[in-house]
């Protein structure tokens, strides 16, 4: 058995302290995350074993065929938007551990332009009570700029640096020190933003946080408030530069979010600021604004739905026998040939998790009863149905109905319908009758119906509902 071990290159007892806790002998040791993708490319290369997610780069699976599927349990403080944006599709599972050990305290957090009077004050602060300051700054060209400064603040202050570029020996002298309570002021690159657990070290400062990802600034605050004292993060931006709008987002965020177990939120909030990326991709992030989150998620059905549909399984290649599973069309539900203003507006919802979850709920019904149970439930949790919500109900309901009856696209022109059809017409179509309806007749495989008012958007909708024979009294609109 290969055992593959990835610890912390600041921490110089972590490989002796696994092997002696786990009684494993680790053959294998990985500083970085290029190192652990490397190892199991060259040992493993055609297992398929997953790494767990992580802020940063990507780890992709190392060619070969899959001979085998592992259990694979993926820890993460803040999840990258794509691997958050698989859990709430239900592609993969996920729990939350939301709470806190026993006795300890949320991290004050500050987010304030460079102050010498403020750092001063808490580095004081922190000594006074025998702690330790962390001091970030991610530049290895002049953080010894910095360290003169800061000694310059507090010439009795105990300071010392460490970053990648240093040698191993040095690094693990430093931190031996400061594990030792030597040095009282440690400045570091985001070397520590992992892997790092001193106690008695309580106050944080990362200066250009601005330059920082949400999630780096979050895992690099979960280095202080480990133990019962009140700990304090200060972000600290350049007094003299308007910062992007983007970057500003992204402070609010990490002080917004500072509360205990606040770690799903911040990922939440990070999917909503950098996009859900690339499912069949390799991007990580990126937006659907363009399209919309209901569109892409129907585009992403449609085309696993349509591969599906075009390679079938290898079950059922062999045996000869129908897959039990809803055909393409089936799954995807008929083509609406209508612009609709259907989706869900911050002013009735607001929280972004709570919008993929209704999304996500919505997409998941298979039957007018899990519909009608959804807008029940969400009229009671959120109020009424505001119109853009209720059409995105409509819509679904239509589509289901479309689905059971084989109408497999619907064209709303200025006022007339066209049903196109994948069989012969159903009962249900044959004998509709509509106080608006003026004609219908069928040209081939089309049903067309005629209309005295103008098919807009609401009154298209509630046309179609009726003419389907769709009760969605559900809805609470007047049905």
């Amino acid at each position: 058995r290969l055992v593959l071990a990835m610890v912390n290159p600041l921490d110089a007892q972590s490989v002796q302290t696994l092997e002696t806790r786990c009684g494993l002998t680790i053959q294998r040791v990985a500083t970085t995350r290029a190192e652990l993708r490397a190892a199991i490319a060259r040992y493993l290369p055609t297992t398929g074993a997953a790494v767990p997610a992580v802020p940063r780069p990507a780890v992709r699976r190392a060619p070969g065929p899959l001979v085998l599927q592992p259990d694979v349990l993926s820890l993460s403080a803040t999840p990258i938007p794509r691997t958050l944006h698989f859990s709430l599709l239900g592609l993969r599972d996920i729990s939350v551990l939301a709470e806190a050990p026993a006795e300890r305290l949320a991290v004050e957090t500050r987010v304030a332009p460079w102050d010498d009077q403020l750092i001063k004050q808490a580095i004081q602060r922190e000594l006074d009570r025998k702690g330790q300051v962390f001091f970030v700054h991610n530049r290895v060209q002049d953080i010894d700029n910095l360290v003169f400064k800061l000694g310059r603040l507090l010439p009795e202050l105990k300071i010392d640096s460490v970053h990648g570029q240093m040698p191993e020996e040095r690094i693990a002298r430093v931190m031996e020190a400061y594990k030792r309570n030597a040095i009282q002021c440690l400045v570091s690159t985001s070397i520590i933003e992992s892997g790092i657990d001193i106690p008695n070290a309580n106050t944080l400062f990362v200066n250009n946080a601005h330059v920082f990802g949400l999630a780096e600034l979050h895992q690099i605050r979960g280095r202080i408030g480990r133990f019962h004292h009140q700990a304090y993060a200060y972000f600290l931006t350049p007094g003299n530069r308007e910062l992007s709008a983007d970057a500003r987002e992204r402070l609010d965020a990490i002080q917004e979010y500072a509360h205990l177990g606040a770690g799903f939120k911040l990922a939440m909030r990070d999917l909503e600021l950098r996009g859900a990326g690339n499912l069949l991709g390799g991007e990580q992030s990126g937006h659907i604004d363009a399209i919309g989150y209901e569109l892409y998620t129907k585009l992403l059905t449609e085309t696993v739905a349509r591969l599906k549909e075009k390679s079938g399984s290898p079950e059922t290649r062999k045996s000869g026998s129908p897959d039990p599973r809803p055909s393409g069309q089936e799954a995807r539900g008929s083509a609406l040939g209508l612009n609709v203003d259907a989706y869900i507006p911050d002013t009735w919802l607001e929280t972004p998790a709570l919008k993929f979850e209704l999304h996500k709920n919505l997409d998941a019904c298979k039957r007018l009863s899990d519909l009608a149970a959804l807008a029940v439930s969400a009229r009671d949790r959120f109020g009424a149905l505001v119109d853009p919500v209720a059409r995105l109900f409509m819509v679904r309901a239509i589509r289901m109905r479309c689905a059971e009856l084989g109408v497999v696209r619907i064209d709303v022109q200025d006022r007339q319908l066209r049903l196109h059809l994948s069989g012969p017409l159903p009962a249900e179509l044959a004998k509709a009758s509509l106080p608006e309806l003026v004609h219908l007749q069928l040209d081939g495989s089309v049903l067309v119906l005629f209309f005295k008012p103008k098919l807009e958007q609401d009154v298209a909708l509630r046309i179609l509902c009726r003419l389907l024979g769709l009760d969605l009294a559900f809805l609470g609109r007047g049905f």
